[in-house]
């Protein structure tokens, strides 16, 4: 269009926006959006309103497909997906026009297995090396499940194609990490990625497609408040995609690692929305915040679960976000705001109300609530990585660990001269500066909303240096994150009070890294994984009067009077957040 960014065109996401009066059309995400319509339920802002990617289904969308269903009349809204179910979406928009771009300008051959495999790892290498060894030019994408998966893909490649440049991607690698699978190379390329390749990113020149068939699926369990990742079936939809990232530019070829019939008869013709795996009470304060008190009787195009959100009001109306009738309070339309779990705000609040460290949990909610693992382990260092994690490490909390790393890289970036000196202090130290970066701003913003909207003039960015401040965050910790609570029930296992469900020690918990362990443990934390057991992993110890205080473990002894709970001079607290891995807590 020939304009300045941040003029007639602009963008609003998480952390960063760029418009002004001139400004016409506006590039944002779901979330965004969602937000805005909070302050404005009928968007009066805007005339028009485009969304892409509809398939995808994510909840923002969907709220915000709700409220778009009910538009105000002056209000054009278009959706649009390459892949969606059409029909469904134009009949809860009052039977819409529906219309039909014809795509996909080049030829795309799509290739089966005869037979099922019984290794989609063997075959889709075997697969890689006939097209480079017999196919015309052109890179290659691989669609694998997980990091590991793609790693282990790699090295054998590596070794066995030595004139290809194979190039891992996926969420957890940092953007110049990304960017190097994206850049074009002189040799042929092979990029092997999970599905962030499916849509998120745009990859030229691919001719050819080796897609696996299958992906990590996060589901969240609301007996038992843990999330199960788990190995799952990609949907046709998917299928869909992934093959469409070939043949963009000219002729391409996909080859599935499965057979015509197990695309035809076991994959579903779309892939579950969000809406059936995620944790509700984001959801539940979203729908209130936005003037709908009954969250059942939302205008949804798929109805979430009933006990997702009966879970998710009841705790919310525990953490005093929800009143005794279930509708929002200040408190809990301050918590939809927030880009952090509203369990979070609590902690906050204890700390500012209780133990005058709320700046300091603002930070440790922002750095525990990054989308990307704020520490790298990468293969060939693991022992040079986990060797100089150990100089943040606090051997008494997993929190306190994070917050020492959040604080060392503002120290580092108040002074250093330029992004490319932070950037190499976080690669020396084996640090995300993505993340960091992310949690620093997200400190600020929460910050900055909790002033304006929760306590004004109440936070300032105290140094972080008396002695009390750990013992406080952790006494804090204790009381803030009360909801999910788990006992020593045997020897490295804990057990969780409402839900009876086992966990472990995940090992990199900074109580493993120092050995540090005792009878008679109390933990809570913020979120479980659970893969083969339950995971989690951010972990904080504290003292007995931390707990004896804290009237959640009375109530959790009243409810279970079998339990004993010993508590030492140093019975322990744990906090966690969701980590993956085979033997976690």
């Amino acid at each position: 269009m020939d304009v300045s960014i941040g003029q007639e065109v602009g963008y609003a996401v998480k952390n960063d926006k760029k418009t002004s009066d001139n400004t016409r059309l506006i590039y944002t995400t779901d979330g965004y959006l969602l937000q805005a319509a909070k302050n404005d339920p009928t968007l009066s802002e805007f005339s028009c309103i485009i969304i892409d990617e509809a398939h995808e289904r994510t909840v923002d969308t969907d709220v915000l497909l709700g409220l778009l269903a009910k538009r105000r009349d002056d209000l054009k809204v278009v959706i649009m997906s390459a892949t969606m179910d059409a029909a469904k979406f134009a009949t809860y928009f009052g039977n819409a026009p529906t219309l039909h771009i014809p795509g996909q300008p080049h030829t795309l051959d799509i290739l089966y297995l005869e037979e099922a495999s019984p290794d989609y790892h063997v075959d889709t290498v075997r697969t890689v090396k006939i097209i480079h060894d017999e196919y015309p030019r052109g890179d290659i994408l691989v669609f694998m499940m997980s990091s590991n998966e793609i790693e282990r893909v790699c090295t054998i490649l590596r070794r066995n194609c030595q004139d290809l440049d194979v190039m891992p991607l996926y969420g957890a690698l940092t953007k110049s990490e990304q960017q190097r699978a994206l850049v074009q190379t002189e040799r042929r390329k092979c990029i092997i990625a999970t599905n962030i390749a499916e849509t998120s990113l745009t990859i030229e020149n691919v001719s050819y497609v080796v897609d696996c068939g299958y992906c990590i699926q996060s589901v969240y369990n609301p007996r038992t408040r843990t999330r199960v990742l788990q190995t799952g079936i990609i949907s046709k939809a998917a299928a869909g995609q992934r093959a469409g990232r070939a043949g963009r530019t000219s002729a391409g070829t996909c080859f599935r690692v499965y057979t015509e019939e197990f695309h035809d008869e076991v994959m579903l013709n779309t892939t579950r929305p969000q809406i059936f795996t995620t944790e509700g009470k984001a959801v539940v304060l979203a729908i209130k915040s936005l003037g709908h008190n009954d969250v059942f009787a939302f205008n949804w195009l798929d109805a979430p679960q009933p006990e997702t959100m009966l879970r998710a009001l009841g705790d919310l109306r525990d953490l005093g976000f929800l009143d005794g009738t279930m509708k929002i309070t200040d408190r809990g339309r301050s918590a939809s705001r927030l880009p952090i779990d509203a369990m979070w705000l609590y902690a906050i609040m204890e700390g500012h109300d209780n133990w005058s460290c709320g700046a300091e949990m603002c930070a440790i909610a922002a750095i525990c609530s990054t989308q990307r693992p704020v520490f790298l382990r990468p293969s060939a260092h693991r022992y040079a990585s986990d060797e100089l994690r150990r100089q943040w490490v606090h051997p008494l909390s997993d929190h306190i660990t994070l917050l020492n790393v959040l604080h060392a890289y503002v120290d580092v970036r108040t002074k250093a001269e330029t992004v490319s000196d932070r950037q190499t202090w976080c690669f020396a130290n084996f640090l995300s500066y993505e993340a960091l970066e992310e949690a620093f701003e997200t400190r600020d913003q929460i910050c900055t909303m909790i002033q304006r909207d929760v306590v004004r003039g109440w936070i300032s960015k105290i140094p972080f240096r008396h002695p009390n401040d750990y013992d406080n965050i952790r006494r804090c910790l204790a009381r803030g994150l009360f909801l999910q609570s788990a006992f020593r029930h045997e020897e490295d296992v804990y057990r969780t009070f409402h839900d009876n469900q086992d966990a472990l020690l995940h090992y990199h918990s900074a109580l493993m890294v120092m050995a540090y362990g005792i009878d008679g443990q109390i933990v809570v934390f913020s979120s479980q994984t659970l893969t083969l057991v339950v995971c989690g992993a951010t972990l904080t110890q504290s003292e007995s009067s931390h707990i004896t205080k804290t009237t959640w473990v009375e109530i959790a002894l009243l409810e279970n009077p079998r339990i004993r709970v010993v508590i030492h001079d140093h019975a322990s607290v744990v906090v966690g957040t969701g980590l993956k891995g085979k033997l976690c807590c």
